[in-house]
């Protein structure tokens, strides 16, 4: 016999063989003549026989099957958790995850984050859109934030009266289809709970589907700093783009040296090869959600002052939290252009005249109608005016 590691061999001489060990796990471990070794020995030997020939997506769905229920006769009753492999979301739902939801209802445990994305990822009937696939490691990260945000001890599912039970058809006909019951909830019947997910699933999905666009068009750019400025705001304390690090640290030094009016050719060193070599909207925006995603805002914003930096000018940094908002509003939009002609006022004989410019701050300072967020935006446009040459732009 051949040690069938040859990727062009015949796929049904596999399923031969396939058929082999299904027959010593499925049949004969029934009689307890497979000891737990052998079983681990059989996984492996499918597992390696699911990477040559996986390509082949009947006999991937064979093995996937074979893998999990030969799991649950294994393993089932152990403390152990079943492997990454064998969680995979397969055509019907999936029985290692049916059986650990069904346990965590039957006890009474409240379903957390970790058992609501292996319900939602293992439940054939989801749908989940593009962003969710093609964003995996943020998707699931970013559901279990908004999870956690929105059931805090998690969502309390009542048992259902259905009692789970599970199928095997094997391949090997002359072995027959095998039903097993478990006394334990079946969670395959349950809609009201996977509603409730698929809300969160949907915000996270539309969260994400600015990010997942752009490494549609560029694949391998999600590690840039265009990618990483997509991000939901959730994901930007995990960034590790090595860039943007140095970015946010050299911010953080001059916030905390009280160096507030920058240099924008000196900022620009920083994004090294992204820096764009002129700046327009599209690069001004662009400049604004990289210092956004370091937790500044900054001055000018084309977005809220509609005037953007110069590459041989300043720029204005201030702390911006998440809960800052600016909603530009008509009291800011007002005060915005008054900001920017009382500063070309201030400043029109190259002097700064300090009294109309603490009037203008008083201006800011005493709208009953700003936000915080608002008022600090403006207080950084007024000190980008007063460092700026003077022009109608903005």
């Amino acid at each position: 016999a051949s040690d069938r590691t040859d990727p062009t061999l015949n796929i049904n001489y596999i399923l031969l063989y396939f058929c082999g060990l299904e027959r010593r796990l499925v049949v004969d471990s029934e009689n307890n003549l497979v000891s737990i070794d052998e079983y681990s020995a059989i996984t492996e030997e499918l597992l390696r026989l699911k990477a040559l020939y996986g390509s082949n997506s009947s006999f991937d769905r064979k093995v996937d099957r074979l893998l999990t229920y030969s799991w649950v006769l294994f393993c089932n009753e152990s403390n152990q958790q079943p492997p990454d492999v064998l969680m995979n979301r397969q055509y019907e739902f999936n029985i290692i995850a049916a059986i650990k939801l069904g346990k965590a209802i039957a006890s009474g445990v409240a379903i957390d984050s970790e058992l609501a994305m292996l319900w939602i990822n293992n439940d054939p009937e989801v749908y989940l859109r593009t962003p969710a696939q093609r964003c995996k490691n943020e998707f699931l990260e970013l559901c279990k934030i908004k999870y956690k945000e929105k059931y805090p001890v998690g969502l309390t599912v009542k048992p259902n009266k259905t009692r789970l039970t599970i199928n095997y058809r094997p391949v090997n006909e002359s072995i027959e289809w095998i039903e097993k019951n478990f006394d334990l909830p079946d969670v395959t019947m349950l809609s009201a709970p996977v509603k409730k997910i698929m809300k969160v699933v949907e915000t996270c999905t539309v969260a994400l589907d600015p990010y997942s666009r752009y490494l549609g068009r560029n694949a391998e750019s999600n590690e840039s700093l265009a990618a990483i400025v997509l991000l939901p705001d959730e994901l930007s304390k995990n960034i590790s783009n090595t860039v943007f690090i140095k970015i946010k640290n050299w911010l953080d030094v001059q916030y905390s040296e009280n160096n507030l009016v920058l240099s924008v050719e000196e900022l620009l060193l920083h994004f090294g090869d992204e820096a764009p070599m002129k700046i327009n909207k599209k690069e001004s925006i662009f400049i604004a959600r990289v210092l956004e995603k370091a937790g500044y805002g900054c001055a000018p914003d084309v977005y809220y002052h509609q005037a953007k930096p110069d590459r041989n000018g300043k720029i204005v940094i201030y702390r911006k939290s998440s809960d800052q908002t600016i909603s530009q509003s008509k009291e800011f939009n007002v005060i915005g252009t008054i900001l920017r002609l009382g500063a070309m006022v201030a400043v029109v004989d190259n002097h700064i005249h300090e009294l109309e410019v603490e009037y203008l701050k008083e201006i800011i300072d005493s709208s009953v109608d700003l936000s915080i967020g608002e008022k600090l935006s403006l207080h950084s446009y007024l000190i980008w005016r007063l460092n700026t040459p003077i022009n109608m732009i903005g």
